[in-house]
């Protein structure tokens, strides 16, 4: 009896450890969603990148050591920097967008570019963009193109047999260009040149430069394409522009909001066009490690080119680090084959063309960011030598 009464006293009770370690994992889990869903609507990072160009002045390069924006303590001097924000949506980071009008400055650009969608295309105040732009304006010039949001809008709050040329069925494909409006008149007025199938030719830091907008798909300007489209002049009127916009050898930037057919159908081997600045993807909203964007409105599923620096097609693959990037998780810069399959007959030029596809900033969409920082973009641009 004694014995058995020890052995009760000795037994050890059951394990419960591994139901600690579980509930554990999902309680951390559990933390990191939320706290990557907090950072993906109110978090902000810069993503930095560079390229060369022998259309950049050599010698007139803007040293930024003073206010070292890279932050890590080098004294980097850029010919020419660009930042460029995209996909707003109306969306603040900080009182009056304070956070993001100092990341902006931080960087002391040369050219502020807004890539379309920087408001909500079902609220009609304006008082969240042209505010930022007011903001922004003593800082550098501001080039401001539309996107499906910006056309919408006014198709929802405007007079649309005034504002629009020509009428389309659904709000997010692009029509000919939109002649005036509110919309647009307030953004002027704000500080911003708007492009909307129209371009400038500018001097910057002794470089010159061809500026232009334009909000459509943007196709290569085959003939066997203009066979296809014959009964959509608004996709013939966009190559028209386009040729038209790149007939000049002064450096070429333009902004377009749409990167479907840049990426995927060619057109940024066919048309010479230096640098190409596009948003509309969201960095495929939901992203996930080690795989990407989850999904890119035109270019579905797992589009895997979503955001990031993307080349022309060359010979030679020639990879782009992003090696700046102020945080872990950065869009990484791509190129080479893979970056842009070509679809036209015969390229325009040879030149190499660079997209720079930003993540953006806001959204629209049910399915919240996730895993995914809003973003501003700073390019710089160096002379070749």
């Amino acid at each position: 009896m004694k014995e058995q009464q020890e052995k009760q006293v000795l037994k050890r009770p059951p394990r419960r450890w591994p139901r600690y370690v579980l509930g554990i994992v999902i309680i951390a889990v559990v933390a990191l969603c939320i706290a990557s869903l907090a950072r993906s609507k109110y978090g902000l990072e810069n993503s930095r990148y560079e390229i060369t160009s022998g259309k950049v002045a050599a010698g007139a390069d803007k040293t930024v050591a003073d206010t070292d924006a890279v932050g890590d303590g080098t004294d980097d001097a850029a010919s020419l920097r660009i930042v460029e924000i995209a996909d707003l949506h109306n969306a603040v980071f900080g009182k009056n967008n304070s956070r993001l009008v100092d990341m902006i400055k931080a960087q002391e650009p040369d050219l502020i570019l807004m890539v379309g969608d920087m408001v909500q295309e079902d609220e009609e105040d304006l008082t969240v963009v042209t505010n930022l732009i007011r903001d922004l304006s003593d800082t550098a010039p501001i080039y401001f193109s539309i996107g499906n949001h910006e056309e919408a809008y006014i198709r929802n709050f405007e007079e649309q047999d005034s504002v629009i040329e020509a009428e389309t069925t659904d709000a997010d494909t692009p029509g000919d260009s939109i002649s005036e409006s509110h919309l647009l008149s307030e953004i002027r007025a704000a500080g911003a040149t708007v492009l909307d199938k129209s371009y400038e030719d500018i001097t910057v830091n002794g470089t010159d430069i061809r500026i232009g907008g334009i909000y459509g798909y943007c196709l290569p300007a085959t003939d066997s394409l203009r066979q296809e489209f014959t009964n959509q002049p608004d996709r013939i009127a966009e190559m028209d522009w386009l040729l038209t916009y790149q007939d000049t050898e002064k450096l070429k930037l333009l902004l377009c909001h749409m990167p479907v057919c840049w990426i995927l159908n060619g057109s940024l081997e066919y048309y010479d066009v230096d640098v190409v600045f596009a948003g509309h993807a969201h960095g495929g909203q939901v992203r996930l490690p080690f795989v990407g964007g989850f999904y890119a409105p035109d270019q579905g599923w797992f589009p895997g080119r979503e955001a990031g620096l993307y080349l022309e097609k060359t010979d030679e693959a020639t990879e782009t680090a992003d090696s700046e990037n102020t945080a872990a998780d950065s869009a990484p810069a791509e190129s080479g084959a893979d970056a842009a399959s070509p679809a036209a007959d015969e390229p325009a030029t040879d030149s190499v063309s660079t997209l720079v596809l930003t993540r953006g900033l806001g959204s629209e969409m049910k399915v919240p960011r996730f895993c995914n920082t809003p973003e501003v973009v700073t390019l710089d641009i160096y002379a070749e030598n």
